[in-house]
C-alpha cells in the first residue's frame, strides 16, 4: 500500500469505528433571554453500533452569583422525560434537544445528565456543562446604592415603558431568599404595564451593607429611602404608590405601610404575622436566625410583628397564603383584626387542592388588586 493512502485509511477506520455516546451542548455559555430563560440546545449522539433508547434528562445549576441571600445555591431539576424524543435513535445518528430552564441569577454553571440505555440494557449517564450568564434583563436593570442612615441599600429602578403625567408605583421587597437583582422579571412586567417600579434589598442583603434585622428599624429606613426614590422617578403619582413584599418582605411591607397613609395598597405574600409563633414553628436554626435578627427584648418583637400593629392605619391590603403555609392561622387573625378594625382587607388562603376547586394564581391576584387600588 503506497504510504500516502495509510493516513487516510486509518482516520476512515477511526471515523466508521463505534463508540460510546455522547451530550454535547452547541454553546460554552448561554445568556438569559427576553423571557429570563436559559435555552440550551444540546446534541445526543448514539455512536453505538445498535439502537439507543432516551430515558430521562436532569441539569444540576450551581448559583455564582456575589450576592447575599439565603437562597438555594445548588439546585437538581428534572427536566422531562426523553423517552419518546430519544427512543430508537439508529448507530451513528443524533437527537438535538431544546432545553429552557428559568434564569435564577447574573451567574452560573450547569450540568445537563441524560440517561439513556442500549437494546441490552446497559444504561449510560451522559453529561456536559455549560456557562449561564444572566442576560438582557439583568443588563436592562442595573442595581444602584444608595444611602440610608450612612449605609448603602441597593435598588433596581424601572421606568415605565409608556410615557405619562401620571404614573402609578410600587415598591418590591423580597424574603430572603431573594434580593432586589432577582426580581428583573418581576420589573419588568409592571414596567411593560406602565409602572414605575423600584425593588429594594433590605439591610444585610443583595448588596447591601448593614445588618440584616428581620424588618425592623434598619429595614424600615431602608423601605423609606426606596419609597422617596419611587417618588422622584419621572411621571410619579404620589396618591398611586403601593408596596409588595413575599415572606419576609410582606412582614417589613405591612410594618411599613402602618406607618405610611399615603400608600394606596399593600400585597403581603405569606408573610411573617406574629413573631413568637414564627418561633415556636422554627426549627433551631430558623429560631437562632430569629434572635440574631430581632434580639431578645420583647417590645423588638412586638414591634416586628404586623398582627401586633393590625388596627394601625388604613390602607388597603391584600393578603396571601399559600398551601401548607406554617402561618396561616396568624395570617387569618390578622385579617380578621384589620376587618374588624374598618380596614380594606382581601385575602386569598390558598388550601389543599380538590377535584372540583377552581386555584386562584397568587400573582395575578396580587396584579388585579395593584390595578384596582391604583385606579384612579
Amino acid at each position: 500500500m503506497p504510504a500516502p493512502l495509510l493516513p487516510l485509511l486509518v482516520s476512515l477506520l477511526a471515523a466508521a469505528s463505534p463508540g460510546a455516546p455522547t451530550l454535547r451542548c452547541a454553546s460554552d455559555t448561554l445568556h438569559a433571554d427576553a423571557d429570563q430563560l436559559w435555552t440550551a440546545t444540546l446534541q445526543l449522539h448514539n455512536g453505538l453500533e445498535y439502537g439507543l433508547y432516551g430515558d430521562s434528562l436532569v441539569c444540576e445549576i450551581t448559583d455564582l452569583s456575589t450576592d447575599v441571600c439565603r437562597c438555594e445555591r445548588h439546585q437538581r431539576q428534572t427536566l422531562s422525560s426523553i423517552a419518546g424524543s430519544t427512543s430508537g435513535i439508529s448507530a451513528g445518528e443524533d437527537s438535538p434537544l431544546l432545553l429552557s430552564i428559568k434564569a435564577i441569577s447574573e451567574r452560573a454553571h450547569i450540568v445537563y445528565r441524560a440517561y439513556v440505555h442500549d437494546g441490552q440494557k446497559k444504561v449510560y449517564v451522559l453529561s456536559d456543562s455549560v456557562e449561564a450568564e444572566g442576560g438582557e434583563l439583568f443588563d436592562r436593570y442595573p442595581s444602584r446604592l444608595v444611602n440610608s442612615g450612612g449605609t448603602e441599600i441597593e435598588i433596581v429602578t424601572g421606568a415605565a415603558a409608556s410615557a405619562s403625567a401620571s404614573v402609578p408605583g410600587v415598591l418590591l421587597v423580597p424574603d430572603d431568599d431573594a434580593t432586589a437583582r432577582r426580581l428583573v422579571a418581576t420589573i419588568d412586567h409592571f414596567v411593560q404595564r406602565g409602572w414605575n417600579v423600584v425593588a429594594v434589598s433590605p439591610p444585610g442583603y443583595g448588596r447591601s451593607g448593614g445588618r440584616a434585622d428581620l424588618g425592623g428599624p434598619a429595614t424600615q429606613a431602608a423601605l423609606d429611602v426606596a419609597l422617596k426614590a419611587l417618588t422622584a422617578m419621572p411621571g410619579a403619582d404620589r396618591k398611586r404608590i403601593a408596596v409588595w413584599g413575599t415572606g419576609r418582605g410582606a412582614q417589613a411591607a405591612l410594618l411599613f405601610a402602618a406607618s405610611h397613609p399615603e400608600l394606596c395598597g399593600v400585597v403581603a405574600i405569606d408573610a411573617v404575622y406574629d413573631l413568637w409563633a414564627s418561633w415556636r414553628a422554627a426549627p433551631s436554626a430558623g429560631r437562632s436566625d430569629i434572635l440574631a435578627e430581632a434580639g431578645r427584648d420583647s417590645a423588638g418583637w412586638r414591634s416586628r410583628s404586623p398582627l401586633v400593629s393590625a388596627t394601625a392605619g388604613r390602607v388597603p391590603r391584600l393578603v396571601v397564603e399559600s398551601a401548607g403555609a406554617p402561618g396561616a392561622g396568624a395570617a387569618r387573625a390578622f385579617a380578621l383584626a384589620c376587618a374588624a378594625h374598618g380596614a380594606s382587607i382581601d385575602t386569598l388562603f390558598m388550601g389543599p387542592p380538590t377535584p372540583h376547586s377552581a386555584r386562584r394564581d397568587p400573582a395575578r391576584t396580587a396584579v388585579e388588586f395593584l390595578t384596582r387600588v391604583t385606579t384612579p
